[in-house]
């Protein structure tokens, strides 16, 4: 009988976390797992785990927050009998777990530094909840060192980094009709950003970057993709800079980007481990990224890609130049880059992790 993992998620919509999560599900569909979820919204999310036929509920959001819903998941969740919890959702489904004494594991995929806001300002209150978990899992070595430093025990932490598949997203081949589709010439440099469009994501940054290399590279093309409550702002900031600056829609599978891309430029506050970093990092792109949380740890300074501080929109805009300017250093970096995440981004390195932790959860 396979053992029974049950996943609650609290956002439906298709972020970095959700969308490793269905990685992480379709990769483990081997008889050994069993996944159930419970969301707590409708959304794209829900959309796809229903394309998979995964078994799946959804909850009114309130039920996380309010005892009446808290008693009904209680009830549900004894109803349900999972070996293990694999936690998404609202801390308060921890405090339910160890009431029933159900091994409980959270993703922490947050940064606790500078600017990363909401209730984990509160040191108090994050470690009161996340000692609630047997275990949690820290998506980089910068975030394990930021719960340790919150009172969290080592034992406690598990690091597990997301996995990428080299084979998804190189696709040489479909360099120059990705380009065409776009409008991008074949002899441009593209410089490619891509997340949800929110305040972590920086992409503010980006354009202001983008100013001063259109106007000192006429090979330069800038391309944004996603969708998210900064749309309008950041669509305004693209039209003013002209036809080779473009920002699309979401894209669910963003392989032909980065087949379009030369570059890519993350430009986000904080950040735990980006899948978008990882996903560049396979697609064999230059990586120019912002120096937060758990970035260093894979992009080592003209090494495997070229880093600068947070906000700083000049310094990224003269690495960038570099690198418009310097085509073997791109090429020896985004080759590096490729290599390293062959070698410690593989899904076989992740996926054990993750067989693992689960095994050591089900079997308590």
């Amino acid at each position: 009988m396979p053992w029974h993992i049950l996943v609650p998620v609290s956002s439906a919509e298709l972020g970095g976390s959700q969308i490793f999560l269905l990685r992480l599900h379709d990769a483990l569909r081997d008889g050994e797992w069993r996944f159930s979820f419970w969301l707590f919204a409708d959304g794209p999310l829900a959309d796809a785990l229903q394309q998979r036929g995964a078994e799946m509920k959804i909850f009114p959001r309130t039920w996380q927050r309010t005892p009446l819903g808290l008693w009904r998941l209680d009830h549900e969740m004894k109803a349900s009998q999972p070996h293990a919890i694999y936690l998404h959702a609202s801390r308060s489904l921890a405090w339910l777990a160890k009431r029933r004494n159900i091994p409980c594991v959270e993703r922490i995929n947050m940064s606790r530094g500078a600017g990363a806001g909401g209730w984990c300002s509160w040191p108090w209150l994050d470690r009161l909840c996340t000692n609630w978990n047997t275990k949690i899992v820290a998506v980089s070595n910068a975030i394990a060192a930021q719960m340790a430093r919150r009172g969290i025990a080592r034992d406690k932490i598990v690091v597990i980094r997301n996995f990428v598949e080299i084979e998804r997203f190189h696709r040489p081949d479909e360099r120059y009709a990705r380009r065409r589709a776009l409008g991008i010439p074949d002899d441009a440099i593209v410089v490619l950003n891509l997340g949800r469009l929110v305040a972590q994501k920086g992409q503010e940054v980006f354009w202001q970057a983008a100013r001063i290399c259109l106007a000192a590279d006429q090979r330069l093309w800038f391309v944004m993709a996603g969708d998210g409550p900064l749309a309008a702002a950041l669509g305004a900031q693209a039209q003013a800079l002209g036809s080779r600056a473009l920002l699309l829609p979401f894209q669910a599978e963003p392989s032909g980007l980065y087949a379009a891309a030369d570059i890519l430029l993350h430009t986000a506050h904080w950040e735990p481990l980006a899948n978008v970093i990882l996903e560049a990092m396979a697609a064999r792109l230059a990586t120019v990224a912002t120096n937060v949380d758990g970035t260093p740890e894979v992009i080592a300074h003209r090494v495997t890609g070229l880093l600068f501080p947070a906000a700083d929109f000049r310094r990224a805009a003269a690495l960038v130049l570099e690198l418009a300017q310097d085509a073997d250093l791109r090429q020896r970096l985004a080759c590096a880059a490729q290599e390293w995440a062959r070698t410690y981004a593989s899904p076989s390195v992740t996926l054990d992790a993750y067989r693992r932790l689960f095994r050591d959860l089900a079997q308590r």
